[in-house]
């Protein structure tokens, strides 16, 4: 046998893949990729009156297939660090006398969003957890800047996250007035605080510590509004998170 017709390898051009599907291919990694990152990337930009617009965009765009996946849930990876908890604190109030059975509101009740204590199995709890951190996130201040007001575009955010707030409590306070029978509901949002290192080593505190828990206002005071030079669009050090 002639050993220059010896078989060999196949040609390497022959097994390539085609140019089509190497385009088909990145693009779908792509996809992908924007996928998982498009709910980080808008978390990160976000601060307290506005969503970076590009960021933003981009959640829009992708959010039926981060959706259709289950990859929206927006982990923010850029700072694993944990912040501070939020928590709801429900007032309920009615003027109906205590009934028989005991079901009835004397005067008032004070109810807490989420409860370790009440809300089981751990399932409950996260999830009356989640619904206090999106309601705290979304909150939108009452009064905003002189000069602010001269932004058309920051006014149409504010208008709309204000919109959007106030449906929000709305709709948490009816569903209580409904649920547990009652005439007036108020809600508070409260804050828990991380301790430091100094607390915790040499004063003792344990992370439920009632003193880490403040009350963040609902209003805010004419000298503390919302100044133009504050939003994410103004800055230049880039938004806060």
């Amino acid at each position: 046998m002639n050993h220059s017709e010896t078989p060999t390898a196949c040609d390497k051009s022959e097994i390539r893949c085609p140019k089509v599907l190497q385009n088909v291919m990145l693009a779908l990694f792509s996809l992908h990729f924007l996928g998982v990152l498009s709910e980080p990337l808008r978390f990160f930009s976000r601060s307290d009156v506005r969503t970076g617009p590009e960021f933003a965009a981009l959640g829009e765009l992708l959010k039926p297939y981060s959706q259709w996946l289950y990859i929206n849930h927006g982990y923010f990876f850029f700072a694993p660090n944990p912040g501070p908890g939020h928590l709801i604190e429900c007032t309920l109030t009615t003027s109906k006398e205590l009934e028989a059975d005991g079901n009835g509101l004397a005067a008032s009740q004070t109810l807490l969003l989420p409860d370790r204590n009440q809300h089981w199995p751990r399932l409950l709890y996260h999830r009356y957890f989640m619904l206090a951190e999106f309601y705290t996130s979304r909150f939108a201040p009452a009064q905003v800047s002189d000069e602010a007001k001269k932004d058309l575009e920051f006014m149409q955010s504010w208008a709309f996250d204000k919109e959007l707030y106030d449906q929000l409590q709305a709709s948490i306070a009816g569903s209580l007035r409904h649920s547990r029978n009652v005439d007036h509901v108020e809600l508070k949002r409260l804050e828990r605080l991380l301790p430091d290192s100094q607390q915790v080593l040499k004063e003792g505190w344990t992370l439920n510590d009632p003193r880490l828990i403040r009350q963040l206002p609902e209003t805010v005071e004419l000298n503390d509004v919302v100044p133009v030079d504050l939003l994410p669009s103004k800055t230049s050090d880039g938004p806060r998170p």
